[in-house]
């Protein structure tokens, strides 16, 4: 069950950064956002980013 927990909220995190970044990929002509995200963005900032997000699931999880 955790496993499918953290999966889970995993890519609902993930879904969250592609949406967080649409407005900056529609600005740069892009019709995708993981476009940006996946190559215009360093990985440091995409981890970044993921974490920030995956951080909000789990806090409210805890919560």
């Amino acid at each position: 069950m955790g496993r499918r927990f953290w999966y889970s909220a995993y890519s609902e995190a993930v879904e969250d950064v592609a949406e967080s970044i649409e407005e900056i990929a529609a600005e740069q002509g892009s019709s995708d956002s993981t476009v940006v995200l996946e190559n215009y963005l360093s990985d440091e900032r995409a981890r970044q980013l993921r974490r920030e997000h995956m951080r909000e699931r789990l806090s409210e999880a805890v919560d």
